[in-house]
C-alpha cells in the first residue's frame, strides 16, 4: 500500500496531487549517478495531467503540410509547416550521410539557461520532414512504418490500401479507422480486432458482415447491436432470420428508424469496467497482459509502471507516452521505441538507446545529453563529442545549473515545440481555445525578433516569421504555442456544400474528384480522392459530409475520457475505478460479475 508522503499545488493549473513514498523510491532510482554521486529527481511540479499536456504539445501525428526540403529545395510533405522556422529535410535524405548532426554541436554556456541554448540548437539541426519507414506510394503519412498504397495514415504500421486512419496496424483496405488491428474493409470504425466487412463498428472482435455495432464479439450480420457474443443475425440484440435481415438491410427507411433505437441499448446492457483482458493489480482502461499499473491507458505487456499511455513491453517507469518494445527505468518521456533503458525528459529516441538526458531524436546513441538527432553516438553535449571522462565531469556541472534555473527536473516546456499546439497530439485529448482570442495571453508562447535566422536560400526570416527570445528559467517560460498557417485552398472547378450532396452514391459523378466538399460542422474544403470513390461506389456508402480531420475527433470521441472514477458494481458493489462516471446511466461490473453474467 502507498503512503501520500507530500501533497503539492500544480503550478499550471492549481490543483492538488499526491507524491507517494512509492513515487520518491522511482525518483531515486532513476536519477544519474556520475563518480559516485547521484543527482535526485526531485518531486513534479505538475500534476499528472498536466505533465502529460506538456509532453503530447511536442507530438504531431496528423498535421502534415507542402514545404520546400531545405537540403534539395524540391517539395515535400512535412510535420512542419511552411512557416516554421525549423530546417526539414525530406526523410531519406535526413537517413542519408549528406550532412553531420555533429557539425552543429556547441559549448555549453554557462551563463544562458539549457532551455534556451537546446532551443537554438533545434532551430539550427535539420529535423526529419517526416517520421516514416519502409513506405511506398505513401507519402501523404506521419509517424508511420511499412505502408503500401495508403493515404492520409497516422501513427500506423504493416498497412495495404489504407486511406484516413490513426493507429491502425496490420489492417488491409480499411478507411476513416482508428485503433483497428489486423481489420480488413471496415469504416468508419473504432477500436477493433480481427473484424472484417465491419462498418461503424466500436470496441469489438472478430466480427464479421456487422454495422453499428459496440461490444461484441465473433458475431456475424448483426445490425444495430450493443454488447452480444457470438450471435449471427441479430438485430437491435433480437435474433431474426436471414431473410428478414437481408430484407431490413436493402430498406434505407427502416434501418434509419433501426437506428434511432441503438443508442438506447447501452442503458441495459452490461459493460466490464474496463477494456482488456487478464490485468492483476492494475487501473486504466484498454489494457492487456498487464500488472501492478496504475492510471495507464492503451497499453499491452507490462507492469510496475505508473502513468502510461500507448505503451507496449514497458517496465518499471513513470510518466511515458507512446513507448514500446522493452523499455526500462524510464521518465517523463514520449515517442521511444524499441530496447531502451534509463532515458529521461526525451522526445522520439528509437533503437538501443540508454542513459539518454534531454535527447530529441537520438537512435542507437547512449550516455548523451541535450542532444538533437544523433546516430550512433555517446557522449555527446549540445550535440558535442566528448571523451567518456570530459563527459561525465561536465553533465554533473551542467545538472547543478540547472538546478540553479529550476530546469533540472522539468520536462521541455510545451512552447519550445517546433509545432503549434492546436496542430499536437494534445489538442485531442486537453483541447483548449485559440489563445489569440480575448487580448494578451500570458500562457502563450510571445515571440520577437532577438535574432535573424537565414534560410538556406538566403532569404532571411520576414518579421512575420518570429524568433523565440528565450527567457531563462522553465518558470518564466509560457505554457503554450499556437499555430495560425493555413493550407492553400485546393484548387477545384468547384466547392460544393456537404449539404448539397447526393445521398446515394450512385448519383455521385466521376466529376467528383475534381471538386472540393465544404464540412458540414467546419466549413473547411476536403477533396474525395480516386481510391477512396472507388471503395464508397463498391460497398455502397455515401460521400462522407465531414472533413476528415473532423471524422478523426468524432471517432475519438466514441472513446471514455482518461479519466479513473469512483464507483461500485452494479451487481455486488465492490468498489472499482473505471472511466465510467458514476451518473452514467451505463450498467458497469467489476471483472468478475461481468464474466459470470455474459459468459
Amino acid at each position: 500500500m502507498e503512503k501520500v508522503i507530500e501533497t503539492k499545488t500544480c503550478k499550471h493549473c492549481s490543483v492538488s496531487f499526491s507524491i507517494t513514498d512509492k513515487d520518491m523510491e522511482f525518483y531515486e532510482k532513476v536519477s544519474p549517478t556520475f563518480w559516485w554521486k547521484k543527482y535526485l529527481i526531485p518531486s513534479p511540479t505538475l500534476c499528472p495531467d498536466c505533465r502529460q499536456q506538456r509532453r503530447l504539445a511536442w507530438r504531431n501525428e496528423r498535421s502534415i503540410y507542402k514545404r520546400k526540403c531545405d537540403f534539395s529545395w524540391q517539395e515535400i510533405i512535412s510535420m512542419y509547416s511552411p512557416d516554421k522556422y525549423h530546417k526539414a529535410f525530406r526523410y531519406d535524405l535526413w537517413w542519408s550521410d549528406a550532412w553531420n548532426p555533429i557539425d552543429y554541436g556547441r559549448d555549453f554556456d554557462f551563463s544562458r539557461s539549457f532551455f534556451e541554448q537546446f532551443w537554438e540548437l533545434s532551430v539550427e539541426v535539420p529535423h526529419a520532414a517526416t517520421e516514416v519507414n519502409m513506405i511506398e506510394n505513401s507519402d501523404y503519412s506521419n509517424c508511420v512504418w511499412k505502408l503500401k498504397d495508403c493515404y492520409l495514415l497516422f501513427a500506423s504500421g504493416t498497412n495495404e490500401y489504407c486511406l484516413y486512419g490513426d493507429n491502425l496496424e496490420r489492417c488491409e483496405k480499411c478507411v476513416d479507422c482508428t485503433f483497428i488491428y489486423d481489420c480488413q474493409e471496415c469504416y468508419n470504425s473504432s477500436t477493433l480486432h480481427n473484424c472484417y466487412h465491419v462498418y461503424d463498428g466500436f470496441d469489438s472482435q472478430s466480427c464479421r458482415y456487422c454495422e453499428y455495432i459496440s461490444h461484441c464479439s465473433n458475431c456475424e450480420h448483426c445490425f444495430a447491436c450493443f454488447g452480444i457474443h457470438g450471435e449471427e443475425y441479430y438485430i437491435l440484440n433480437q435474433p431474426v432470420s436471414k431473410d428478414e435481415y437481408e430484407a431490413t438491410m436493402s430498406d434505407a427507411e427502416k434501418r434509419s428508424m433501426i437506428l434511432q433505437d441503438y443508442e438506447h441499448l447501452k442503458n441495459n446492457v452490461t459493460l466490464k469496467y474496463y477494456t482488456g483482458y487478464n490485468i492483476e493489480n492494475s487501473t486504466g482502461d484498454y489494457l492487456y497482459n498487464c500488472q501492478n499499473l496504475q492510471h495507464a491507458y492503451i497499453t499491452e505487456n507490462s507492469k510496475d509502471s505508473k502513468y502510461i499511455t500507448f505503451c507496449r513491453k514497458t517496465e518499471d517507469c513513470m510518466d511515458f507516452d507512446f513507448f514500446g518494445d522493452t523499455w526500462q527505468l524510464c521518465y517523463e518521456s514520449l515517442t521511444c521505441w524499441y530496447s531502451s533503458m534509463q532515458c529521461l525528459f526525451c522526445i522520439s529516441c528509437i533503437n538501443d538507446v540508454s542513459a539518454l538526458l534531454y535527447c530529441y531524436s537520438c537512435y542507437s546513441s547512449n550516455h548523451c545529453f541535450g542532444c538533437i538527432w544523433l546516430r550512433n553516438k555517446s557522449y555527446c553535449i549540445l550535440n558535442k563529442q566528448y571523451t567518456k571522462e570530459a563527459y561525465e565531469t561536465l553533465v554533473p556541472k551542467i545538472i547543478e545549473h540547472m538546478v540553479s534555473t529550476g530546469e533540472w527536473g522539468e520536462f521541455f516546456p510545451s512552447s519550445m515545440s517546433p509545432f503549434g499546439y492546436n496542430e499536437t497530439v494534445a489538442m485531442e485529448y486537453y483541447p483548449i481555445t485559440p489563445p489569440y482570442q480575448g487580448g494578451e495571453q500570458e500562457w502563450m508562447f510571445q515571440f520577437s525578433l532577438s535574432s535573424v535566422i537565414a534560410r538556406k536560400d538566403d532569404e532571411a526570416i520576414s518579421e512575420d516569421h518570429h524568433v523565440a527570445d528565450t527567457p531563462r528559467d522553465d518558470h518564466t517560460w509560457p505554457l503554450f504555442n499556437w499555430s495560425t498557417y493555413e493550407s492553400p485552398t485546393p484548387k477545384v472547378d468547384k466547392i460544393i456544400p456537404a449539404n448539397k450532396l447526393p445521398t446515394n452514391i450512385e448519383d455521385i459523378p466521376d466529376d467528383i474528384l475534381n471538386w472540393a466538399i465544404e464540412c458540414e460542422v467546419t466549413k473547411k474544403p476536403f477533396r474525395i480522392i480516386k481510391q477512396e470513390l472507388e471503395f464508397y461506389r463498391k460497398h455502397k456508402l455515401p460521400i462522407p459530409r465531414r472533413h476528415p480531420d473532423q471524422r478523426h475527433l468524432d471517432r475519438m470521441q466514441l472513446r471514455n475520457p482518461r479519466k479513473l472514477y469512483e464507483r461500485t458494481c452494479d451487481k455486488c458493489h465492490k468498489q472499482i475505478q473505471t472511466t465510467y462516471a458514476p451518473e452514467r446511466p451505463e450498467i458497469v461490473y467489476c471483472e468478475s460479475c461481468y464474466n459470470s453474467e455474459v459468459y
